[in-house]
């Protein structure tokens, strides 16, 4: 998460490390291919429309941070029961399953795809 006017600054920093072939725009923000996923840049207001609201630590500070994580897998169901067993607050549907309570899971907002090449 960043806000745009720091949007150049961590560019700089994603093509030091994956190199200026791998950044990429959308229209949400800026990303980087890393080879095991892609690591998206998003503004504040665009990360809570995406995910939910964001908690209190992250709401308040104003240097770019890591907000979210995807996670790939080969099937759902085991990460269904262990999110149902946990009782953590979640959106599901036949491709995903996405945690919203950033704050209980060191504000981080998780989520966990199936991938099929998996």
């Amino acid at each position: 998460m960043a806000e745009e006017s720091d949007w150049p600054l961590v560019r700089r920093r994603l093509t030091g490390l994956y190199g200026e072939k791998a950044i990429f725009e959308q229209s949400s923000g800026l990303g980087a291919r890393t080879g095991n996923g892609n690591f998206v840049v998003m503004s504040k207001v665009a990360v809570e429309a995406s995910y939910a609201a964001l908690p209190e630590a992250l709401a308040k500070e104003r240097r770019p941070a890591c907000v979210a994580i995807h996670v790939s897998v080969s099937e759902l169901e085991p990460v269904r029961r262990f999110v149902d067993a946990a009782g953590a607050p979640h959106q599901s549907d036949d491709a995903q399953i996405g945690i919203s309570d950033a704050a209980s899971y060191g504000n981080v907002f998780l989520t966990f795809a199936r991938d099929p090449r998996l």
